[in-house]
């Protein structure tokens, strides 16, 4: 009784919009406009907090010809569960100013090896965990006054800002059992990094959108520099009387610069329903890394992705959306398959300033 109780006092919370509030009929257009005929930037006073969530699944790769290999068969996997959360507000009718940040745990093994004879051997697994808050991204946006009936161009600056961890931590490493000298033994080797980039990236970016009643076509490009030679650690290990003693070792590394590109097409199938497709494009290159001790260049890398999705307006305030990133083609990079579910909740809360 008392969960059913609970659970429909939720349901109230998100799908109460009209009869809590007495809303003009401007704030119900601007809360419930059809998703192609909304313009690349919130309205004025609209704020939308957003919250989503992502499973990735990396079973391939693409190496640096473009050939597409399958981790499975060397035995590697990888999935992560990925939440982001994002600020978004309409400053005005024409400035939009946004704050983002995620929590990302990913997990990765790597194949097992096994070492020594039949009198004694040792069986090596690999993980390696990425986990915690990323960087806090801020960006503000500016719309063009539209010249052109049906076109919408904004431009847009953003900044990665190094608050979230990045030096990798120590690893926790264990034999089991404690002495290997008695007989087979399977060592862990278990790797914990940080999801920060560990220095300022910078971004511009602009968005051109043609749209009608019914069809929404948005053309986006991106570029990100990065701007500081970072310096980070590296650990070494060695085994000591069935316990693991580890180094710390410094080394700098520089990010390369990258750009991203898409084609989003959107069709609205009902005023609450809108369903679309997009492709995207990402290239990165340059940078630089001294973990090996010696100064190597990081791989030029590319990806190409196709996405699909749907958005319902639930309720005047709530909007739900899910869509899958499916990739094609790539070079140097993990083909990532991933689902994501976004959950907003929009309102203006200083009616009496804007409307």
């Amino acid at each position: 009784m008392f969960n059913s109780t609970r659970i429909s006092f939720y349901l109230f919370l998100l799908l109460y919009p009209v009869f809590t509030f007495s809303q003009s009929d401007k704030i119900y257009e601007v809360l419930t406009e059809p998703f192609v005929v909304r313009p690349l930037l919130l309205h004025k006073g609209h704020l939308q907090i957003h919250g989503g969530y992502r499973f990735m699944i990396a079973n391939k790769e693409y190496d640096q010809t473009g050939q597409k290999n399958d981790l499975a068969d060397m035995g590697t996997t990888s999935f992560s569960n990925d939440f982001r959360f994002r600020l978004t507000y309409g400053i005005i009718e024409y400035i939009q100013f946004s704050a983002t940040m995620d929590y990302i745990n990913t997990i990765t093994t790597e194949p097992d090896l096994v070492i020594g004879n039949a009198g004694n051997i040792g069986n090596i697994s690999e993980y390696d965990q990425i986990k915690g808050m990323s960087d806090l991204g801020l960006q503000l946006s500016i719309r063009v006054p539209p010249v052109i009936k049906k076109f919408d161009l904004s431009f847009s600056g953003g900044l990665s800002l190094p608050t979230g961890k990045y030096k990798l931590d120590k690893p926790t490493h264990y034999i089991d059992p404690p002495d290997p000298l008695g007989g087979s033994f399977n060592a862990i080797y278990k790797y914990h990094t940080n999801p920060g980039n560990g220095t300022l990236i910078c971004s511009a970016g602009s968005s051109l959108q043609y749209s009608t009643s019914k069809l929404a076509i948005i053309l986006n490009g991106w570029y990100h520099f990065k701007t500081n030679v970072i310096e980070s650690i590296s650990w070494n290990h060695r085994l000591n009387s069935g316990s693991f003693m580890y180094t710390e070792v410094p080394y700098h590394y520089k990010l390369g610069a990258s750009a991203d590109f898409s084609g989003f097409g959107a069709w609205q199938i009902f005023p609450w329903l809108a369903t679309y497709g997009q492709f995207g494009y990402v290239i990165s290159s340059g940078g630089w890394t001294e973990i090996t001790g010696e100064k190597i260049a990081i791989p030029k890398s590319s990806l190409g992705l196709f996405s699909v999705g749907y958005e319902i307006q639930v309720s005047t305030h709530v909007r739900f959306e899910q869509f899958v990133n499916i990739p094609v083609f790539g070079k140097e990079n993990i083909a990532e398959l991933s689902f994501y579910t976004v959950l907003s909740y929009n309102l203006i809360p200083l009616k009496g300033l804007y409307y």
